[in-house]
């Protein structure tokens, strides 16, 4: 289902990149399961493990505001639920 860009700008962000995401998040569960951790450098060679979800990643890699696009999943969602009403 395409969702009109005009009227909800994040979720057709979200749908455009859907493709990419998909390949990059299955990456991520891989490294995941084989007890691999994405991590940064914090000072004198010390490196942590990045504390963000797989939906936080790619959001931020493909630049998509999760909180506009839930924000529009709920319009949606009122949308439809008041037209089988």
């Amino acid at each position: 289902m395409a969702v009109d860009a005009a009227k909800f700008p994040h979720l057709a962000g979200m749908e455009s990149v859907q493709a990419s995401s998909q390949i990059v998040g299955e990456f991520l569960d891989w490294l995941q399961e084989e007890g691999l951790a994405i991590c940064k450098p914090e000072g004198s060679g010390r490196y942590f493990p990045v504390m963000e979800t797989t939906e936080q990643l790619l959001a931020r890699h493909f630049g998509v505001d999760l909180v506009g696009v839930e924000r529009e999943r709920r319009q949606l969602l009122a949308e439809v639920q008041g037209q089988v009403k």
